[in-house]
């Protein structure tokens, strides 16, 4: 029985670390394929940035919210209230746009 305990124990913990594992908007990468889902890799961006484009109020993923530059720009980025959410070189940016967003460091 107790065997039986830590063995479901050990599934869920598999199943929580994989979880973790998922790619999401503004994580580094190299190329697309590490990225989730209809997002791009950003690679002029320091270490890469995974960013969906063309995005409006509704459309980006958990985690991520639609900033729009211009008219014509939008993109999903890496939400967040401070810097210290954000990885290396991004800055938590509040003045633009309905939320925080991690940006490039200018």
């Amino acid at each position: 029985m107790l065997r039986k305990y830590f063995l479901k124990l050990a599934a869920i913990g598999v199943v929580l670390l994989t979880a973790g594992c998922a790619p999401s908007v503004g994580d580094s990468c190299e190329t697309s394929s590490e990225c989730p889902a209809g997002a791009i890799c950003d690679v002029t961006a320091p270490g890469g940035y995974c960013t969906i484009d063309g995005c409006d109020s509704m459309s980006c993923p958990d985690g991520s919210v639609c900033v729009e530059f211009d008219e014509e720009e939008s993109f999903c980025l890496e939400y967040c209230e401070s810097t210290n959410e954000c990885r290396r070189d991004y800055t938590c940016r509040t003045d633009v746009g309905p939320a925080g967003f991690c940006y490039v460091t200018r």
